[in-house]
């Protein structure tokens, strides 16, 4: 397994992102077992993911208190997600039209070429994919990823 997926900057950034994102959850969730006992489950968790034994559990479904209901990822497998995350942004091929990158413009480039482009239409249609990426083809997609990925482990974790 290629060493800059454990690299210092990525567990340092991904358990950072991890913290900040679940910083309002409640005394029950699981964050908070995740960061008291942190010293003891990192070691553990590359292990796992080294000897290729590291499997994603179940999401869990939260109930929020307007009584509508999110579906997450443990905070362990929310933390490998983000690590693999970060490894693969600096692997895969990003198309300089991808503005949600970074330093690719972002929201308010976006809108500003949008802006620019749409007085030249009589009309403008938004589209938002309902199922897109239950409709994407697994084994398509990951046979165009072993194009630039040939880890296994990345591979399983991926897949």
């Amino acid at each position: 397994m290629d060493k800059s997926f454990f690299s210092e900057k990525n567990i340092t950034s991904a358990y950072k992102n991890l913290c900040k994102n679940r910083k309002k959850h409640p005394a029950n969730s699981d964050i908070w077992h995740f960061r008291f006992h942190w010293p003891q489950l990192l070691p553990q968790i590359i292990n796992e993911v080294k000897s290729n034994n590291y499997r994603l559990k179940p999401m869990q479904v939260l109930n929020k208190r307007d009584k509508t209901q999110v579906v997450v990822w443990s905070s362990q497998d929310a933390f490998v997600i983000h690590l693999l995350t970060l490894y693969l942004q600096t692997k895969l091929p990003v198309h300089k039209q991808c503005q949600h990158v970074k330093g690719h413009g972002g929201g308010k480039q976006s809108v500003r070429e949008l802006s620019k482009t749409i007085p030249r239409y009589r009309f403008v249609c938004r589209t938002d994919i309902k199922g897109y990426y239950s409709n994407v083809k697994k084994n398509i997609l990951l046979q165009q990823i072993r194009q630039y990925i040939d880890d296994p482990i990345v591979l399983d974790l991926i897949s």
